[in-house]
């Protein structure tokens, strides 16, 4: 460095000594990693609930009830060492897990069902849960992965939400884990995020619901309260007594133009949504490839984009809406060109939901989620795109003869 300026020396050992640090603090996580891994491995697996619940809802547009299998999931018990039979992980939030209908009524489950008839031996595991976002599915993906061993990963993302909701706080802690994955487990816990969820009677969760309701109503402002104050009594009332989706009222006084927001693509908000969302799927696929597994992103229609019953809803709730959200291709380009970014195939169904825009059966008008006929819609509509996935990879779940084991 004989002969160069004073100042681009110091910025080349400051950078040098900065890469070192980060360099060895990277190799000390690996070696803290190797150290976690030698103790005793934990008779409980939480991948996303406490294991064993029971929790019943009950609301003014549906009851269900969830149990929780050992692994934590809300699904069906199952053997972690896989068999020979086809393994396929299906990743998401609510719309996934099922909010509003039972297990069997989901459309991974219906999936499953449609890909057995159609000759495959295989086998679909619902990894959705409510309210979580794509930096939970990245989390999620992380442990689940090389503990569930999958052939194939299905991304579910949702329209609106997961490129919309942006938490820099969450990237930031996300961020860090990625670089350092052993040293975060000591102050992160066994699961990716701690769960609401509890053993509770629909009852208790109606009481919980409306405590929520009340603390929502309680935090707003006074703009935001005038806003509750203008929604009709029936929306009012199930609000406060707990029997109506508190999240979704507590955005619409919040943000009442969230799914309008989402339709501009050259907005800064869903530029950087589309932009987290592209990181971690990136990081569900480096996961997936290191245990030859593959991937693949289904969009999933939002109401309010898709049906003039959804529609209608959300503006009862309290949603500003205009008419271009029932025909933008907005919301399905947003995941796109995410998941172009992180260089995962992905597919829509969009169409074929507008197709039935004025079906009143397809979703909670109020709550806004899938109805079980839209599940059962849904996993008929995904399961000719899955099953050319399964075909394509040249999969062990079709025999010679093109029937399932």
């Amino acid at each position: 460095m004989k002969g160069w300026p004073r100042g681009t020396k110091n910025a080349i050992l400051a950078l040098v000594s900065v890469s070192t640090i980060l360099v060895l603090s990277v190799v000390a996580d690996r070696v803290a990693g190797r150290l976690l891994s030698t103790g005793p491995a934990s008779a409980v697996v939480e991948l996303m609930y406490p294991p064993g619940l029971t929790s019943s809802f009950e609301t003014i547009e549906f009851t269900y009830t969830v149990h929780i299998n050992a692994l934590g999931l809300r699904d069906r018990e199952f053997a972690v060492a896989r068999s020979q039979t086809y393994r396929v992980l299906a990743i998401g939030d609510s719309l996934t897990y099922g909010w509003g209908v039972e297990i069997e009524q989901t459309w991974p489950t219906q999936l499953e069902r449609n890909l057995r008839e159609g000759g495959l031996d295989l086998e679909v595991l619902n990894l959705g849960r409510s309210g979580i976002a794509p930096s939970f599915y990245a989390l999620l993906a992380e442990r689940a992965i090389p503990l569930l061993k999958p052939d194939l990963v299905i991304v579910a993302v949702s329209q609106c939400d997961d490129v919309t909701v942006l938490n820099w706080r969450v990237y930031f802690r996300s961020t860090i884990h990625r670089l350092y994955p052993n040293l975060t487990r000591l102050w992160r816990g066994p699961a990716p995020t701690r769960s609401p969820l509890r053993k509770a009677s629909a009852e208790q969760t109606r009481r919980a619901t409306a405590q929520r309701a009340r603390s929502h109503l309680d935090e707003a402002t006074d703009e935001q309260k005038a806003r509750f104050h203008r929604l009709e009594p029936v929306v009012k009332d199930a609000f406060l007594r707990g029997e109506l989706n508190a999240y979704k009222i507590r955005i619409g006084m919040r943000h009442p133009e969230r799914y309008m927001a989402a339709l501009d693509l050259t907005s800064s908000q869903v530029k950087t949504g589309s932009r987290f969302l592209a990181a971690y799927l990136g990081r569900i696929k480096h996961v997936a490839d290191a245990h030859d597994a593959k991937v693949m992103v289904l969009t999933v229609p939002a109401g309010p984009y898709v049906n003039t019953h959804a529609f209608r809803g959300v503006q009862r709730i309290g949603y500003d809406m205009a008419a271009e959200a029932l025909t933008s291709d907005a919301p399905d380009r947003a995941i796109f060109t995410a998941c172009g970014k992180a260089g995962i195939r992905c597919f829509a169904v969009t169409d074929a939901f507008r197709e039935r825009q004025d079906d009143p059966t397809l979703y909670y008008e109020l709550d806004g989620h899938f109805t079980a006929a839209a599940h059962a819609f849904y996993g008929d509509l995904v399961t000719p795109i899955v099953m050319k996935q399964i075909r394509s990879a040249g999969s062990n779940a079709i025999s010679p003869s093109g029937q399932g084991r």
